[in-house]
């Protein structure tokens, strides 16, 4: 109600009788976008009031108003059917957001298919749903901020990309840094009503900040209202715009293609280095190229040393080891050790489907000792055991062979499982 309110939407007729103990588990993006379009709907109509209970299960919300013809409508446009509207506050879009929210409602309803009960002689309005079932992150699923201080907008974008990404509401510049700091989102969508009058200052913080920006789609929420030629700087800076209201129903496929273009357009190949080490970095500028150029060139001269790390490798590039981890995670979402890692592993595969060194020469020349680790680490990467790894390469290398490789794997002593010591 509140964020409603702020924009000057009377919504004093309602009386909201939820006690505030009352808990039910609920998808709060579904009844965010239902409890908006019905507070559009009602405002400034005669007295409405909502209350919540738990009954057999279910949350069941009711809407009570001395007014029979208004409940009808509001039941009636939920069923995708004309109704008039109740009077909307001007120059806030309001009707275009009221539409909007009706399609959203419907998609709601259609999805979560809650009971829903209209009496005209009892005057009221019920909506009964069944509880939310806990929701698991997809794996590799991707993810999006969102720069908005508006809760309704945020909910309609989040209800346009919440089928295909992760979406996070930040509410500031500085609260949108620290999250891609860890978060490393795809997309940055930006709701530029936000910066109304002061265009120029979000400008500078975008070229200010343009390392930080530059492994994420960068798309604006753009109004008709802005001077053009601030809209010209602002859209040559972004990957992607939107113009409120109409083109926002376009919003999931414009941040698609937005992702997709900043993929394939800005990242630099990296000639010389192995296409699965290559994927573990974005590199968008000479410099970030060059950059992990010299980080590899430094593991393959030193891979036999065990404490191969972040700090020898930055001591390697005269740069603190703080400022080599910064410009690392500019490039890359793993850490400094696990692309090491990554890089040992395949120099051993490489090193194993040769077959001319056993396994225990390959972990001296690749710098592990634990022979249980690269086991474990190998299997996990490779789907099979470093010797079996090893006995595939001497069946290719070698005609009818296989039969000398395991002979050498048992003159060294090792075995498929290395715990069994």
């Amino acid at each position: 109600m509140f964020p409603l309110m702020k924009r000057g939407v009377d919504l004093s007729n309602v009386e909201v009788e939820i006690p505030k103990e009352f808990r039910f588990p609920v998808y709060r993006n579904a009844l965010r976008i239902l409890f908006s379009y019905i507070y559009l709907f009602v405002a400034g109509a005669k007295r409405v009031t909502v209350t919540a209970s738990e009954t057999d299960g279910m949350l069941t919300l009711t809407y009570r108003t001395p007014s029979r013809s208004l409940l009808r409508r509001l039941h009636e446009s939920l069923r995708g059917e004309p109704a008039g509207l109740a009077p909307i506050p001007k120059g806030a879009d309001a009707a275009f957001e009221l539409g909007l929210l009706q399609r959203f409602v419907g998609a709601m309803l259609r999805q979560l298919t809650p009971v829903v009960a209209y009496s005209q002689s009892e005057q009221e309005l019920s909506f009964s749903f069944l509880p939310a079932a806990e929701r698991q992150p997809e794996a590799g699923r991707k993810s999006v901020v969102v720069l908005e201080d508006r809760d309704e907008m945020f909910w309609q974008v989040e209800c346009i990309l919440a089928e295909g990404y992760e979406v996070r509401q930040v509410r500031s510049v500085q609260q949108a840094l620290e999250v891609m700091e860890t978060l490393r989102p795809a997309a940055l969508v930006v709701d530029m009503a936000m910066y109304a009058g002061a265009e120029e200052t979000f400008l500078e913080f975008i070229s200010g900040n343009r390392n930080r920006l530059a492994r994420t789609a960068f798309v604006l929420l753009l109004s008709w209202n802005a001077r053009t030629d601030i809209q010209r700087r602002l859209i040559m800076q972004a990957d992607s715009f939107v113009m409120l209201p109409q083109d926002v129903v376009f919003l999931r496929e414009i941040v698609d293609k937005a992702i997709l273009g900043r993929t394939d357009a800005r990242q630099i190949p990296l000639d010389g280095i192995t296409e699965s080490i290559a994927g573990l970095v974005t590199c968008t500028t000479r410099e970030q190229a060059e950059f992990i150029r010299r980080i590899v060139s430094i593991i393959e001269e030193h891979i036999d040393r065990e404490n191969l790390g972040s700090t020898f490798i930055a001591d390697r590039l005269a740069m603190s080891p703080r400022k080599f981890y910064r410009l690392f995670k500019e490039i890359s979402d793993c850490s400094p050790a696990e692309f090491i890692k990554n890089y040992r592993l395949e120099k051993a595969a490489m090193l194993l489907l040769d077959g001319r060194m056993s396994v225990k020469d390959v972990m001296s020349e690749i710098g592990i000792t634990s022979r249980s680790y690269l086991y474990r680490e190998f299997s996990a990467k490779y789907g099979m055991t470093p010797s079996a790894y090893r006995n595939l390469g001497g069946k290719e290398s070698v005609p009818g062979g296989g039969g000398n490789d395991r002979a050498a794997d048992r003159d060294d002593g090792e075995m498929d499982d290395p715990e069994a010591e």
